[in-house]
C-alpha cells in the first residue's frame, strides 16, 4: 500500500547509543584527552591533571567526541534516559 500511495517509511531514530556508537564515542573521548600526553611518561601529576580537566570539561569534551562522528556531530552534550546513563560510565571509563 505504501508503494501505491508513494509514502516513504519513516527512519528509525536511534533511542540510545548501540554499542558500536558507544564505543566510538568513549575511543574518541579518550583520544582528546590523552592526546597532548602522546609520547609522554605518564606521571601522577598528569593523571591528576587529566581527571581535573575530564571534570571541569567534560561536556565539551563529549561535543568534541560527538562532532568525529557524523551521525552524532548535530547532537547535543545534554543527554537524556539511556544516554545519559552512557554519558556517565564514558565520563568514569575516561
Amino acid at each position: 500500500m505504501k508503494k501505491i500511495a508513494r509514502l516513504r517509511e519513516e527512519e528509525a531514530v536511534e533511542e540510545f547509543f548501540s554499542p558500536a556508537t558507544f564505543g566510538n564515542i568513549l575511543h574518541n573521548v579518550v583520544e582528546i584527552i590523552y592526546k597532548k600526553y602522546e609520547g609522554a611518561e605518564i606521571t601522577r601529576e598528569i593523571i591528576e591533571s587529566i581527571r581535573k580537566n575530564l571534570n571541569d570539561n567534560f561536556d565539551n569534551i563529549l561535543t568534541e567526541a560527538f562532532g568525529k562522528i557524523d551521525s552524532l556531530k548535530e547532537l547535543d552534550a545534554e543527554l537524556q534516559g539511556k544516554n545519559l546513563l552512557l554519558k556517565n560510565i564514558i565520563k568514569k571509563a575516561g
